[in-house]
């Protein structure tokens, strides 16, 4: 049985919002016949923790799980895909085939760079940071719970002082920017939860597709180097690359053959 030739799901992992990269929806998948289901969507999970969050993302899955036949993981999604990918096969069947684009770890510097910029949005061409100083977040990620409610008070007094200045009152201005916060405090959850995967569950077949610069520095995803394949194109572009799309395609195919059973 080929890709081509059956209904097939696939679990995505690709965070949802504007960013200059191609979302894995430029894959075009379902060209192929293959039901993608989009497991990353608006409200985010709450955990912080990798196993927890995929975990929660498992249970909002729209139909039995048991049909899903690959997870496909871009970015700093990676370290989701695995323990899907196990959670998914159940004890009596091994782990999902995995497709990882461009996978990377989310570190300290990240944490502390993503609040920054987005304090700095808040503030616009203000003087804000000078009468409220950033905080120093880099002595808050070994306590995620108050990383985050230390971030989201901050966001919130950044807010209501920006909009104050336009003559919102303190409840004007949470109103007007509640749901902004929210979203900036959603990717800063996910973020959390990625930063410190747990040691990955026993291997899937996996298959690692990078651009040009990519490091492909993925034990700690547990791959080894001949299940990778780099791509002449810049990350911006990568899920855009018909190669891409026909590397991904023919792993998919030769995991159903090996696998007739589940694909």
């Amino acid at each position: 049985m080929t890709v081509a030739s059956a209904r097939n799901r696939i679990l995505m992992l690709d965070f949802p919002g504007r960013r200059p990269e191609a979302h894995l929806t430029e894959l075009r998948l379902e060209d192929a016949d293959l039901e993608c289901e989009y497991l990353l969507t608006h409200p985010l999970p709450t955990e912080l923790d990798t196993r927890a969050y995929a975990e929660q993302l498992c249970r909002r899955m729209d139909t039995d799980p048991r049909d899903a036949v690959a997870v496909v993981a871009y970015c700093a999604a990676a370290p989701l895909a695995a323990p899907i990918a196990a959670r998914v096969g159940g004890p009596d069947r091994p782990p999902l085939p995995i497709v990882y684009l461009d996978p990377s770890r989310c570190l300290d510097y990240h944490l502390v760079k993503n609040y920054t910029e987005i304090a700095r949005q808040i503030a616009g061409h203000t003087d804000l940071e000078e009468r409220i100083p950033l905080l120093d977040v880099a002595a808050l990620i070994p306590t995620p719970e108050e990383y985050l409610a230390r971030i989201a008070a901050d966001l919130t007094q950044r807010s209501r002082a920006v909009l104050a200045a336009d003559g919102f009152t303190a409840a004007e201005a949470d109103q007007a920017m509640g749901t902004t916060i929210d979203l900036y405090m959603q990717w800063l959850t996910y973020l959390v939860a990625v930063h410190h995967p747990d040691p990955p569950p026993p291997a899937a077949d996996v298959l690692q597709l990078v651009s040009r610069d990519h490091p492909a520095e993925a034990a700690w995803l547990g791959i080894a180097p001949e299940q990778t394949v780099r791509f002449d194109c810049l990350r911006p572009v990568l899920a855009e690359d018909p190669g891409v799309r026909g590397a991904l395609l023919a792993f998919l195919d030769r995991a159903a053959t090996a696998a007739p059973t589940r694909m």
